[in-house]
């Protein structure tokens, strides 16, 4: 349950703010951003477009590196 509820949340976050996640470091694509799930341990990453938010990776922080984007 605590990873639906915090993907739902987090989802709804960006939804109605996406500017929330700091600028990603380190990947190719421009534009990208992310926010982290602490009690999840899961990082968002997303781009906001002028009529969507485009969710590119749900990464756990385990993994080390950001995700190949």
């Amino acid at each position: 349950m605590a990873f639906r509820d915090d993907l739902r949340q987090a989802f709804d976050l960006i939804s109605h703010r996406p500017t929330v996640g700091a600028a990603a470091t380190n990947v190719a694509l421009p534009d990208v951003r992310r926010v982290y799930l602490g009690r999840i341990r899961y990082f968002i990453y997303y781009r906001v477009k002028p009529d969507q938010v485009e969710i590119l990776a749900l990464w756990h922080g385990n993994r080390g590196q950001n995700p190949e984007l």
